[in-house]
């Protein structure tokens, strides 16, 4: 692997004994014999080789537990594994009939979703590893501290003495749609000095694509070319990140005017001056190794399509609300934010243009318009509410019985603000607008035992339209065992002022056939 690479191509002594290798067909990727000895060692410390069990363990992936169901980054912890690792190169990388056992590929890939993009051998740690070389603590080309339990490994190398370009990368598959996207990830340099020598000046980080990326194959190892659209770091990987996860992400937002099926991460920078030397390695031998954990992809929220305004306040903003992310609604040539959630109502007198920007967790800005025609005048309530006590639920078990409040829905309502009292305040309750399919909205009650609440329901509009208070004696009757057995109240026409309670079917009946006799014999 690169691991033999380093170890396998070529030592000295190899080449002095006879064999005759071409670099081009060497598929470790550390395989400088400057490290021959440190691997071997390393080698012969650590668990034999054992055939990985065929049986997937562990969960789930776990990215969206971590960052948000609104991460779209496919395990992007590299926690959800599909097999323990026992090895390293154990991403499905190397290749055939390779010398070493390590180099060849395992014929699977040890993480869910993730796997080499080429014949280079990147490498999966996690803390649970059967091998010492594939734990974070112990990790062959480390160790170092996992921010959870699972990263990745990738190596680079330019061309220098016999040895030729490598540039290993892993890739996962994704179904993204058009649009602005934002994406940070972190990286960590190795503390080893045995095995990399230079961090990265730029041009590391994940690139999008419909596809694999061209020239990715089994059969090459070499630098892939960048898709340009993705992230790709611009400031140096160097010292502040040897063994050190606390540095900033690299982050960095981008259109995929097409959409993406595939992301691919590594190093995206082919040229010599993309690695960098770091203090007290040895500067002539130009290659890397970094550790990749806790990629994040989001898709950038949006103002939204326009809008048509034909009466309820319309709502914009759409998308996804992103962990860390901040929203601020303003008004089209104005600077004052009217609002901060990513959804907001609105209901414009005049066709008014809103803009939303959104601030990154990076401090980056993405800022996006939505129109929305002048709502028709909110009409004025003259008309206090008509409401009633209507048995919802009786309960046979005890005396308790939960019992509605029924409020007459008229034009121009949009909420009602509810006031139960007996002796002490009960609730204050606000309710949209919500047609049972009978014309009235409905309050849940549960109570218990017999009691008069003096009720008050008042009705009101986004305009800022309220209605005239209307109040009545509603009488919850006491419930034997068994439950209470009252029907709906036949009140149609608003009785304001006066005591209700509900009671029933065959005492409403009396009382209708009474009054028909009093009417015929008037």
């Amino acid at each position: 692997m690169k691991h033999f690479l380093f170890f396998k191509a070529l030592s000295a002594l190899a080449l002095t004994s006879g064999l005759a290798l071409n670099h081009h067909v060497a598929y470790a990727q550390e395989d400088e014999p400057y490290f021959r000895k440190y691997w071997e060692a390393r080698q012969k410390s650590s668990a034999p080789y054992k055939a990985n069990p065929a049986s997937p363990t562990l969960s789930a992936p776990t990215t969206d537990l971590r960052n948000g169901a609104c991460d779209i980054a496919p395990n992007g912890d590299f926690e959800a594994q599909a097999f323990v690792p026992n090895r390293i190169n154990n991403l499905n990388g190397g290749y055939p009939n390779a010398a070493e056992t390590l180099n060849a590929p395992q014929g699977r890939s040890d993480l869910q979703q993730w796997r080499s993009a080429t014949g280079g051998t990147p490498d999966y740690y996690a803390t649970n590893a059967t091998n010492d070389m594939a734990k974070p603590a112990s990790a062959v080309y480390g160790p170092f501290t996992a921010i959870g339990t699972g990263s990745v490994g990738l190596f680079a190398r330019q061309t220098y003495d016999s040895f030729d370009r490598v540039s290993e990368y892993v890739t996962a598959s994704v179904s993204l749609s058009a649009g602005r996207y934002y994406a940070q990830f972190r990286a960590n340099l190795t503390r080893n000095t045995s095995v990399a020598n230079q961090g990265i000046a730029s041009g590391f980080g994940i690139q999008f694509s419909n596809g694999n990326l061209p020239g990715a194959s089994a059969s090459m190892r070499d630098f892939l070319p960048p898709s340009g659209q993705g992230v790709l770091s611009t400031q140096p990987i160097g010292q502040n990140h040897i063994d050190n996860w606390n540095q900033a992400p690299i982050s960095g937002q981008f259109d995929l005017p097409s959409g993406a099926n595939t992301v691919t991460l590594g190093l995206f920078n082919s040229a010599p001056s993309a690695l960098l030397p770091l203090p007290g390695r040895n500067a002539s031998i130009p290659n890397m190794y970094v550790f990749v954990d806790d990629l994040q992809i989001f898709k950038v929220p949006t103002a939204g399509p326009d809008r048509a305004c034909t009466g309820a306040p319309v709502q914009i903003g759409e998308g996804c609300a992103i962990p860390g992310a901040t929203y601020a609604w303003t008004q089209s040539g104005s600077s004052t934010v009217l609002a901060t959630t990513l959804q907001w109502n609105v209901r414009p007198t005049s066709t008014t243009t809103y803009n939303l920007t959104v601030r990154l967790p990076d401090g980056s800005t993405y800022s996006t318009a939505v129109t929305v025609n002048a709502c028709p005048p909110c009409p004025a309530l003259t008309d206090a509410p008509t409401f009633y006590l209507v048995e919802h639920a009786p309960n046979s078990s005890n005396s308790n019985a939960t019992f509605d409040i029924k409020v007459y829905n008229t034009p121009g309502v949009e909420f009602f603000t509810l006031n139960l009292q007996n002796g002490n305040p009960y609730a204050n309750r606000t309710m949209a607008v919500n047609d049972d399919g009978f014309g009235f909205s409905t309050f849940v009650l549960e109570l218990i035992g017999e009691t008069w609440y003096h009720t008050t329901v008042i009705a009101s509009n986004s305009c800022s339209s309220v209605s005239p208070a209307s109040y009545q004696y509603l009488h919850v009757p006491n419930c034997p065992p068994g439950g209470c057995h009252g029907v709906e109240k036949t009140l149609i026409l608003p009785l304001k002022h006066r005591p209700i309670q509900t009671q029933p079917l065959g005492h409403l009946m009396w009382k209708l056939k009474a009054l028909q006799a009093l009417n015929s014999s008037t």
